[in-house]
């Protein structure tokens, strides 16, 4: 949402340097998004890989089990 209205705000005429203050980007950022945007003609957010999980699958669904075989209302974790 923060892209879209920079953009908007960019194409009202506010000068770059300002939209980027404004909405606390840096002004490279901003022109990366004006180039992209003038090449696709749209706004499209890619999906980022992010942070490798640290779980394993298997893990990661053991743990979802010790979680909702819980008696407790609250856990903590020294619980889980």
């Amino acid at each position: 949402m923060l892209r879209v209205k920079a953009l908007i705000a960019y194409y009202k005429g506010m000068p770059a340097e300002t939209v980027a203050a404004c909405y606390d980007v840096s002004l490279k950022t901003l022109k990366e998004w004006i180039k992209k945007f003038e090449a696709q003609n749209q706004l499209s957010d890619q999906l980022c890989s992010g942070r490798p999980a640290k779980l394993s699958i298997s893990q990661a669904e053991e743990l979802k089990q010790m979680i909702s075989h819980q008696n407790q209302r609250v856990w903590t974790a020294r619980h889980v």
